[in-house]
């Protein structure tokens, strides 16, 4: 098996974050903040552990985020917080974006 870390083909990133990529806002209880709420901007993708390297490579080519195990066979690439998203992976996705098929 390769294990070579190397950035993806943008394209093909971008279609594959189209099928497998998620959005979602974290709100969690915070004795830190003044509201008593924290409200957190994530973008991740999960995939079995037989694709770590596959998310690795995503993460060298995305430049943030962070690969981590989650549950007992599955990895997850996470992207969290605004700034990573408004400044990498928004405008990477905007500047990358799915070509209209016409069949």
């Amino acid at each position: 098996m390769n294990n070579e870390r190397y950035k993806l083909n943008p394209y093909w990133v971008t279609g594959f974050v189209d099928g497998e990529g998620c959005f979602y806002v974290r709100i969690s209880k915070s004795n830190k903040h003044k509201v008593g709420w924290r409200v957190h901007m994530c973008f991740e993708i999960s995939l079995h552990i037989r694709d770590k390297l596959l998310l690795e490579n995503l993460l060298i080519t995305l430049g943030c985020g962070a690969v981590n195990k989650h549950g007992k066979d599955s990895i997850v690439y996470i992207v969290s917080g605004l700034k990573n998203i408004n400044k990498k992976i928004i405008p990477f996705l905007l500047n990358m974006k799915l070509k209209e098929l016409n069949y």
